[in-house]
């Protein structure tokens, strides 16, 4: 389910008019008649760019035309869309006594009428034109749906008689607040849409007391009031509006949807009082509200209720001072062609956190997703957690900032939220006009060990810091030797460590060091071998698959989830963060939620006994003996300044 804050003032409504809509101008792509005019004149055929096999040149328009001479007098469904009509008498529906469904969609009309002898239609769809007044309709006595979209409509009246109105969509509009009561008299409506439009208080449909969907966003509502009566509501969209306090809904005991994101909500007890009780309600959407300020463990400003049971996405914060969700989205193997599309809908979902990397590739394509999410109104920049890491081959100090910066740009942002060394070896420069991302290699294919030490890269990344480039900074695939000999001289601590995490590779030692040192362990190919199925690798194919492990699948069916779902909880429940990604909208949804669940000590202890220090992320063992000698180098370097003995006696960790 999509967010309310898309700018289609439709949405969340859906209706059988408008649910076929292809594309912003509300093409469809098809043309529903075969001939296309009846009024030439000056004006441009089209303002929507259609192309020449959708509408003829004007000179072949005929003034004179019948768009309708070839239905029979029996005809209950006419389309006649796109057709630049301006006039409804004109067409003489008079002559189909018998129809039911009259849609004229998008085209030039400006006022309601000819409609007296259609006392059989059931659905008007008006949308899309150029009316400012509502009347002359009453006396169509079986009307059930009426579409009036995007028009200039200022005033409604004489709907008395329509009681067989069950749908008024009247979204996009010039409505203000006292023309609300002359819906009054449309007692049996059961969905009314008003949404885009310049209501600022909900009064005047006391009397719609059957009413079971209002759609109202996009206004100028400061409070939620006037529905006393309406206590068959269901589905209730007040997003986009200004409501700083959600009260009177107590009443409201048959929600099941509420859409309140983009207001100025600021108090979670005070939802929790008003919905709380709601044992009906699936849903709530409270994106882009300040409840982040006053309750931290909300998941950055986003809260996603399956009420009365509330899943709360929480924040882990970082030695920065910052606050990192602890469910994010990985950005690692995502395709160029796909990964704006992926992030955005991420974004929808209620993901905050995503998590790059210069080596990955995408981070044009990953700023785009972002650029058009915050254009959308679905999140603010600074709801977002961005992460971005410095590849080996840009270690050298001097190098370090002039690459952020090409990533900031690359992103289309100001700032990162946290900017990691993705890896603890530095290589040989290589120009990024030549090859970008420049992978391990140098620029004659050979993997060629860079000069710079880890202490001067990690010198350039703090200067990136104090010039707000990023605000935190943190270190990938380290072990704790060399973590040891970074907080010797780093006078900003780590704030994170991320390292390949999951049931097949534990690593308790090394995360409860991290933890002890204050630096927040982040995890990624948290479900082991399945992140690596692709690289027909012989570790992948000699073990078998976390998701199908009979372990995981107990667990996960005790619990009604997913063995996703355990393998992230697994993680998080030791306050461990996690990276996952997918491109199913039903799997993104499962992969925030997992935080709503515990487990027991015991699963947690039969998860971690399947551990087997299988490590699939090993660069040194897919490339050379070269690159293992580097490795190698910089350890033994770091060693010589640690005392080893004391600290793998009491963390039993690999140094």
């Amino acid at each position: 389910m999509s967010s309310p804050n898309d700018p289609d003032p439709l949405h969340p409504s859906s209706t059988k008019k408008m649910s076929s809509l292809k594309d912003s101008s509300g093409w469809d792509g098809k043309m529903r008649i075969e001939k296309k005019a009846v009024v030439a004149d000056d004006e441009p055929l089209s303002e929507y760019g259609h192309s020449d096999d959708d509408s003829p040149p004007i000179d072949q328009i005929d003034a004179d035309e019948d768009l309708l001479d070839e239905h029979d007098a029996d005809t209950e469904d006419i389309d006649l869309v796109h057709c630049r009509i301006k006039s409804i008498p004109m067409l003489r529906l008079d002559r189909f006594v018998k129809l039911e469904d009259l849609d004229l969609y998008d085209n030039l009309i400006k006022h309601v009428g000819g409609l007296e002898e259609l006392g059989r239609l059931e659905t008007l769809d008006l949308s899309f034109n150029k009316i400012k007044h509502i009347k002359n309709i009453n006396h169509i006595k079986q009307l059930k749906n009426i579409y009036f979209v995007q028009n200039m409509i200022q005033k409604i009246e004489n709907l008395e008689g329509l009681d067989q109105l069950r749908n008024l969509e009247l979204a996009a509009n010039r409505i203000r607040a006292p023309e609300l009561k002359n819906l009054s008299l449309l007692t049996n409506l059961k969905i009314l849409s008003i949404q885009s439009n310049r209501i600022s208080t909900i009064s005047g449909l006391e009397s719609l007391n059957k009413l079971e969907e209002l759609y109202i966003s996009h206004n100028a509502l400061n409070s939620v009031s006037g529905l006393d009566n309406n206590q068959q509501l269901r589905v209730l969209d007040i997003s986009n509006n200004q409501i700083d306090h959600l009260s009177n809904m107590n009443h409201l005991l048959h929600l099941e949807e509420v859409w309140a994101s983009s207001n100025d909500l600021s108090s979670f007890d005070e939802v929790e009082n008003q919905l709380g009780d709601k044992k009906e309600l699936k849903t709530v959407y409270f994106e882009g509200n300040p409840l982040q300020t006053k309750q931290p463990t909300l998941y950055r400003n986003k809260v996603r209720l399956a009420l009365p049971q509330i899943v709360q996405i929480d924040a882990i914060k970082l030695s920065s001072g910052y606050e990192m969700p602890l469910v994010g989205f990985g950005l690692w193997k995502v395709n160029n062609d796909t990964c704006a599309d992926q992030v955005y809908n991420a974004i929808k979902v209620g993901y905050r956190c995503f998590d790059g990397a210069c080596d990955y590739g995408n981070e044009v394509e990953s700023g785009q997703g972002v650029a058009r999410a915050i254009k959308d109104g679905l999140v603010k920049r600074e709801e977002l957690f961005l992460v971005s890491k410095l590849w080996n081959s840009f270690h050298d100090g001097p190098r370090v900032a002039p690459i952020c910066k090409k990533q900031l740009q690359d992103w289309g942002i100001d700032y990162f939220d946290l900017y990691i060394m993705h890896f603890p070896i530095s290589l040989k420069y290589v120009d990024p006009s030549v090859r970008y991302p420049p992978g391990f290699t140098d620029e004659e294919g050979n993997v060629t060990p860079g000069k710079a030490s880890i202490q001067e890269t990690w010198t350039a990344m703090e200067d990136l810091v104090t010039k707000g480039m990023v605000r935190s900074i943190g270190i990938s695939n380290f072990r704790a030797v060399l973590i040891m000999d970074l907080l010797r001289y780093a006078k900003i601590k780590p704030a994170t460590l991320q390292i390949e995490h999951h049931p097949y590779l534990v690593q308790e030692g090394l995360v409860k060091f991290a933890q002890d040192q204050g630096i927040t362990v982040t995890a990624y190919s948290s479900f082991g071998p399945q992140s690596f199925l692709e690289m027909d690798m012989k570790e992948v194919k000699d073990i078998p698959l976390l998701l199908g492990h009979s372990i995981i699948k107990t667990i996960a069916e005790k619990h009604q989830k997913t063995p996703a779902q355990v393998l992230l909880r697994w993680a998080t429940q030791r306050n461990v963060a996690v990276i996952p990604k997918s491109n199913d909208p039903g799997r993104l949804a499962q992969n925030l939620d997992v935080l709503s669940f515990d487990l027991a000590t015991g699963e947690i202890v039969a998860i971690e006994k399947l551990d087997k220090g299988l490590r699939f992320n090993d660069p040194p063992n897919n490339i050379d003996l070269t690159m293992k000698e580097l490795c190698c180098s910089l350890h033994t370097t770091a060693c010589k300044s640690i005392a080893l003995g004391a600290l793998q006696s009491k963390y039993s960790i690999m140094l």
